[in-house]
C-alpha cells in the first residue's frame, strides 16, 4: 500500500545524481548526515546539532567523523578555519 504524502506526513525531495553521488564518495554516517541536511528546502538555516542528528540515528561519536568527512569532500564549508558554523 502506498504511503501517505502530505503536510501530516513529511518527505524530501532529492536530486538524484547528488544523492548517487553521495553514496558512491561518502561512508554509512557521512551519507546519513547528507541526507538529514539535505532534507530541507534550499536556504533553510539551521544550527547544526549533534543532538538532533541523533534522534536520525547517527550516533555521537559518527556524527563527529561525518561532520569532519563531509568538511574533507566539501560538502560543508566552514566560515573560517576551524570554524563549526558551515
Amino acid at each position: 500500500m502506498p504511503r501517505k504524502r502530505d503536510k501530516d506526513h513529511l518527505y524530501a525531495m532529492v536530486g538524484i545524481n547528488a544523492a548517487s553521488k553521495a553514496t558512491r564518495l561518502l561512508n554509512g554516517s557521512g551519507f546519513k548526515l547528507w541526507f538529514y541536511l539535505n532534507k530541507n528546502i534550499d536556504n533553510y538555516k539551521a544550527d547544526l546539532s549533534q543532538k538532533a542528528c541523533e534522534k536520525w540515528g547517527i550516533k555521537k561519536d559518527s556524527y563527529y567523523s561525518a561532520v569532519d568527512e563531509l568538511i574533507e569532500k566539501n560538502y560543508l564549508i566552514p566560515l573560517w578555519e576551524g570554524s563549526r558554523i558551515f
